[in-house]
């Protein structure tokens, strides 16, 4: 048998065995017995028999599963068709998508453009930390804060972006700034001009009995001032003559 798999190495095992057996002689009773088997093997027949087969087709191992376009050696995940490399990355599922290696964890926290300054300023976060590597697309870099535990960038541009593009090892996330409208350039109010405050006009009759304080005896009652009319034996001066009247 070990002859005829190397004569016809596409032929399967059963081929093989049925090969043999059809080309035996038969001895002993007809047919298959205990004490000769199927026969007296005659390997010359049994390759004729394979022969007359026809080359058959080697069988072609399976090295795409999903049915996904990528072989097992480049799919992460090779039964489920939705998960191979150039796949859409989901956020923050735990599912490595794209068999980058890592889940997408990058979030766009801000992104606004000032028309003052002509700047515009992104801030993003990822579960990586530090180790994100993140840039933005077009801009460069982005800086780690340790203090602010995100990255940030500040790069002046003339015009504000449609959008902007945060990626790292992990993957990319996007940010869209075509709706937003751009900080807009403060208008200073203007400085009020001081007004000049008239000095207080001092009040001279109080008890508006028409006597200044000064003719006035008590600028505080208006039924005592010069030429009031006396009541007598009051202990009151009311016509601010200096003396109560007691005649």
């Amino acid at each position: 048998m070990a002859l005829l798999a190397s004569a016809f190495p596409e032929a399967t095992p059963d081929q093989l065995v049925s090969a043999l057996m059809s080309s035996a002689h038969d001895l002993g009773q007809t047919g298959a017995d205990n004490g000769y088997g199927a026969g007296l093997i005659q390997l010359k027949a049994a390759y004729d028999v394979l022969a007359a087969l026809g080359p058959q087709p080697l069988p072609v191992p399976v090295t795409d599963q999903d049915n996904d376009g990528f072989a097992l050696a480049e799919d992460c995940n090779d039964s489920d068709p939705s998960i191979h490399p150039g796949a859409v990355e989901v956020k923050l599922d735990a599912i490595d998508q794209d068999c980058n290696g890592y889940d997408l964890t990058i979030s766009i926290i801000r992104a606004t453009y000032s028309e003052t300054y002509k700047s515009l300023r992104v801030e993003a976060k990822s579960a990586l930390g530090d180790a994100a590597a993140l840039q933005v697309e077009g801009f460069g870099p982005m800086s780690w804060s340790a203090n602010l535990k995100k990255w940030v960038l500040t790069v002046r541009t003339p015009t504000m972006p449609a959008a902007v593009i945060v990626t790292g090892i992990e993957g990319s996330s996007s940010f869209e700034l075509a709706g937003q409208a751009p900080q807009p350039i403060p208008v200073p109010e203007p400085v009020p001009v001081p007004q000049p405050v008239p000095d207080p006009v001092p009040v001279t009759d109080q008890d508006n009995d028409g006597y200044e304080t000064g003719q006035d005896c008590n600028d505080t009652d208006p039924s005592i001032h010069p030429g009031a009319v006396e009541v007598k034996l009051d202990g009151i001066d009311q016509d601010c003559n200096g003396y109560d009247l007691t005649i």
